[in-house]
């Protein structure tokens, strides 16, 4: 059984703003945040953090890696900034 994931108004917003601020489109913006989730995913490191969450649900935590992306406390390889 998979969880589907739906992005917030709230965090499609952060997106369209990080977008603006490094001059790229919100769609790019969104398909590059689908490559940070599919990069991270792959890491064993990612997974073994997962097994601590608590009860907490996968989807939180990509919500929350998002936010730093957005924020820009997570770089992405080639990012503009």
């Amino acid at each position: 059984m998979t969880e589907q994931v739906k992005i917030g108004e709230e965090h499609y917003e952060l997106l369209g703003r990080h977008a603006r601020r490094v001059g790229m489109s919100r769609a790019e913006m969104c398909r590059r945040s689908i490559d940070l989730y599919t990069t991270v995913i792959s890491q064993p490191s990612f997974w073994r953090a997962v097994q601590k969450l608590n009860g907490r649900k996968l989807v939180d935590v990509i919500v929350a890696l998002l936010k730093l992306w957005v924020e820009g406390k997570v770089a992405l390889e080639g990012d503009p900034e």
